[in-house]
């Protein structure tokens, strides 16, 4: 979901005389407050690194010395200040359309949750099914219902539901977002909550590794005429830990490409479909 979705009237409580016409000026300044911080807040850290460099450089001394600790103690009083008037700001623009702190605070809590202060949750149902990676069986269709304020969020919700589900292959369970049931009926094997990411690869390459290193140790320790042989062969001791790196290595992009094939993904559709 967006970092910094669209506030509607729905979320303000006491919001039903508000309109979205009346809440995008507010909407735009909300958005635009964080870049504004991180650039206020670098220029006010580039500004304290050119004096330091002067009072340091160029006065030197004592003075310099004093001048420079003075800039860093200013430096976090500045980018408070700075973050303070931006904030004064949006709260301007909040109370000239008659909303209060706290009901602006219930908002963004409302946001978060995605829910209204008032009025009825729009809902989409979505169906899904899976085959269980143990038992291989089907296991049927099952229901989830996704909720929002209404139904320009909800379709908000549902579009990234599905992005979520199919580019980025977060199956079964995204933080705040939904966690769908991912045991089979059949044999209770929980499915993964996601498909493989890329970077187990390198999680395997860095394993197959250190494994035979680690093996190699023990064997120095437990076994020197071993140790002794593989010494005396080391195109053999080689070839075995190239082998078995290699092997891990396939291991795992085996792992990688079957874990997020079609076959394995579950099935999702929004429609109505008999449990």
């Amino acid at each position: 979901m967006s970092k910094y979705p669209v506030m509607i009237p729905q979320h303000f409580p006491g919001g039903e005389n508000l309109s979205a016409e009346s809440l995008k000026t507010l909407n735009k300044k909300r958005k635009a407050l964080l870049p504004k911080i991180i650039f206020s807040g670098i220029g006010i850290l580039i500004t304290a690194i050119v004096l330091t460099v002067i009072f340091s450089v160029v006065i030197g001394g004592g003075v310099g010395n004093i001048l420079t600790a003075v800039t860093w103690i200013v430096f976090p009083i500045a980018v408070a200040s700075e973050i303070g008037a931006m904030a004064s700001g949006l709260k301007r623009e909040y109370t000239k359309l008659g909303i209060t702190q706290d009901q602006f605070g219930e908002a963004v809590r409302n946001i978060k949750s995605d829910t209204p202060a008032w009025g009825e949750k729009a809902e989409k149902q979505v169906s899904y099914r899976f085959n269980c990676r143990k038992c291989k069986k089907d296991s049927g269709w099952r229901s989830y219902t996704i909720s929002s304020c209404d139904q320009d969020t909800l379709k908000t919700r549902c579009d990234e539901f599905m992005r979520q589900t199919g580019k980025k292959k977060n199956w079964f369970f995204k933080k705040n977002f939904y966690t769908l049931d991912r045991k089979c009926p059949q044999c209770g094997k929980l499915q993964p909550k996601h498909a493989p990411r890329w970077w187990t690869i390198i999680i395997f390459a860095a394993a197959g590794f250190v494994i035979p290193a680690l093996i190699r140790v023990i064997i120095i320790s437990a076994s020197p005429s071993l140790n002794d042989y593989l010494n005396k062969n080391a195109t053999v001791d080689g070839m075995i830990t190239f082998g078995f790196w290699l092997a891990v290595i396939i291991f795992g992009v085996v792992r990688f490409v079957r874990g997020r094939s079609k076959k394995t993904a579950p099935e999702y559709t929004f429609e109505a479909i008999d449990e």
